[in-house]
């Protein structure tokens, strides 16, 4: 082999060393996640709905003392780039995650395949494709509101029945299916007011229930969620009271669990901001999951900057340690 071509194959082996080099952080492992399990960790799909928050993430092994650059590209099925963000961050040597993602709840995706990718250092570090399809209808509503509907349409069925029969065969059609009453409607005495009914004696005052108390409703809630993991509070101002008191408790599974997909079961919701706040912080001081709870601050400053939960983030984001 001649000296040149020796030189430009140790020239092309030293710069691909330093492209590897380049990369700083070592990949560890990734996936795609469009929320939290029960236990406070990233959940792992396969496809997801169009109006899911994806998210790729890579867990990586940073470098002490590396200064690093990030680009997130987020790609359509026809190819049309949906998020190209760069992001500068110092890496401080312990594990980590790098996220790219899209929030359907802010636009909905159109159905297909989209492409995820992360680039760090102007490297490619992972890339993953993720088939994306529309929410049936009854799939947006809770087990509560599709029963709900199904009850609702039940009795639309039943009353256009009835009111088929009062057309075709008359007013009297009750009287004529249920004779009985008829009969004993008509052969009831007259009442007189004012009189006095031998044996009559003044009813008793109903008993007020008593009404639940906040651990009352956390055992409740835990039970249900024992029996339905897929369980949801019917009403939207009973989550975080009951998140906070199971918190409170030492139970931060059922708080979490509580909060799992609000901004889904209660679209547009004023408390929306107060939930997210409530589980980053849960999930930083609790699941010590920092990378997942400054996500979510950063959503809640981007999507409510004029909310006064918005000054609160910015300040929790700042105190907040770097790294998972």
């Amino acid at each position: 082999m001649r000296p040149k071509e020796i030189a430009g194959l140790v020239f092309c082996i030293a710069a691909t060393i330093v492209s590897f080099a380049s990369l700083a952080a070592e990949k560890l492992e990734d996936g795609i996640s469009t929320g939290l399990t029960r236990r406070g960790n990233l959940n792992r799909v396969s496809t997801a709905f169009s109006d899911d928050a994806i998210y790729y993430w890579i867990r990586i092994q940073e470098k002490a003392s590396a200064k690093s650059k990030t680009r997130c590209v987020v790609t359509d099925p026809n190819g049309v780039p949906l998020i190209d963000e760069i992001e500068d961050f110092e890496e401080e040597g312990d594990e980590g995650y790098l996220f790219c993602g899209v929030d359907g709840d802010d636009k909905e995706l159109s159905a297909g395949t989209h492409t995820f990718t992360i680039y760090l250092n102007g490297e490619k570090l992972g890339e993953r494709t993720l088939p994306v399809e529309k929410r049936p209808f009854f799939g947006k509503l809770s087990l509560r509101k599709q029963f709900k509907w199904a009850l609702g349409a039940l009795a639309g069925i039943i009353l256009g029945v009835f009111w088929m029969r009062k057309k075709l065969f008359g007013d009297k059609t009750i009287d004529k299916a249920f004779p009985e009453k008829a009969a004993a409607s008509g052969a009831a005495p007259k009442v007189v007011i004012g009189s006095k009914v031998a044996g009559a004696t003044a009813a008793s005052p109903q008993a007020t229930p008593a009404v639940p108390t906040i651990d009352d409703q956390v055992k409740g809630f835990k039970a249900k969620l024992a029996a339905d993991p897929n369980f949801r509070l019917a009403r939207a101002e009973d989550v975080l009271p009951i998140a906070k008191a199971a918190r409170a408790g030492g139970d931060s599974k059922t708080a979490i669990a509580a909060v799992r997909g609000f901004d889904k079961a209660f679209p547009g919701h004023a408390l929306i901001p107060d939930v997210f706040v409530f589980s980053a912080k849960l999930l930083a001081e609790d699941f010590r999951n920092n990378d997942m709870a400054r996500k979510i601050l950063e959503h809640v400053i981007a999507r409510y900057p004029g909310h006064y939960l918005a000054q609160e983030a910015r300040t929790y984001l700042k105190e907040m340690p770097q790294g998972a």
